[in-house]
This record gives structure tokens, sequence and C-alpha cells, in this order.
């Protein structure tokens, strides 16, 4: 029965780091009268390992959108925190103010979509103020906190986000990106 049980402990191991798992977050707060109730939460280094963009959306296979180049999903209220070393060095377990720019970009950006996708927020969404504290960085997860405001509001919370694996960059803010619905 032990051998089972081992045999069973380790399909799933590996189905979760195959099939891929989606993180946490905790987010309280509101923007423009608009509120994130998160799903999932998962990062990726975009631009390398110098570079993390941490997505925290309503919805579940968050992780399949991202890995779509150029696309944006319908329906949605999002928060994505991207950190960059510009330096190439490794992020660190750090707080980090925003904005920022520099040797070390650290921006929020806050958005809400309707069924084509549009950006329904009457703010340009960008974080005015705020911070993001990486408390745990590694090749499969990050925790953190952040606080941060808006031209319409403020959003708090907590992450515990899952690599999500990506071949290039899918920055969905570029004009002309893809509506999944």
């Amino acid at each position: 029965m032990k051998e089972r049980s081992t045999a069973t402990a380790a399909l799933v191991a590996l189905c979760v780091a195959a099939c891929g798992s989606e993180g946490q977050a905790t987010v309280n707060g509101s923007v423009s009268g608009t509120s994130l109730d998160p799903q999932s939460a998962v990062f990726t280094h975009e631009l390398g390992p110098n570079s993390l963009y941490l997505y925290i959306a309503n919805h579940s296979s968050l992780c399949a959108v991202v890995q779509q180049t150029n696309a944006e999903k319908a329906n949605t209220t999002q928060l994505l925190l991207v950190l960059v070393d510009n330096t190439g060095s490794m992020l660190t377990t750090t707080t980090y103010a925003v904005p920022q720019s520099g040797s070390t970009l650290a921006y929020g950006r806050y958005e809400t979509t309707n069924a084509m996708c549009n950006n329904t927020l009457p703010s340009n969404g960008y974080a005015t103020a705020g911070t993001v504290t990486l408390n745990e960085i590694s090749d499969g997860s990050i925790s953190g906190t952040f606080s941060l405001s808006f031209g319409g509001g403020s959003l708090e919370g907590t992450f515990g986000a899952a690599a999500c694996d990506v071949a290039n960059s899918v920055d969905a803010a570029t004009p002309g990106a893809t509506c999944v619905q």
C-alpha cells in the first residue's frame, strides 16, 4: 500500500509540474468602483531571470491566457505587477517602490475588460504610488504583498503565485491584442 501511495503522490506532483498550477492571492480595495476577486495568480520571467511579471485575475486558466502572445481575456478584472532589474541582476526578496524607473523598473497596472476586451476603467489604470514586497522567490513560485494607489482608489493584498512558462513577451497592452473569450 505504501508503494501505491508513493506512486500516486509522484503522479500528482508530475501533473502539477506538467499541467501547471495557479497560485492564490487576496486583494482588498477598489479602483474606480471595481474590485478584484482573485481566482488565480501566476508569474513569468518574460524578459529573462532579471524580470518578473505577476498576473492576478478573476478567472482560472490564467496561465493559458498569459502564454498566448499578445492576448487579452474578455470580461476580466486583472492586476499586473512588473519588476525589472535593468542592470541584468536577479531580483531579490525586498520591497520595491511603485512607480520606479532607473536601474529597477517597477509598476502596477489594473484593468477591467468588457466582452470586446476593451479596458472599461475611466482612468489609465497605472499605480501612482505604493510598494511591492517579494518575500520568497524560487523557480516555481513567489510570494509577497502589495499596497498600491491609483487615480480612482487603492488595492492591497498578498500573493503566492505559481510559475507560468512563456516563450516570449505577451504584454496585452499592445494595440491589436487578440480577444480571448
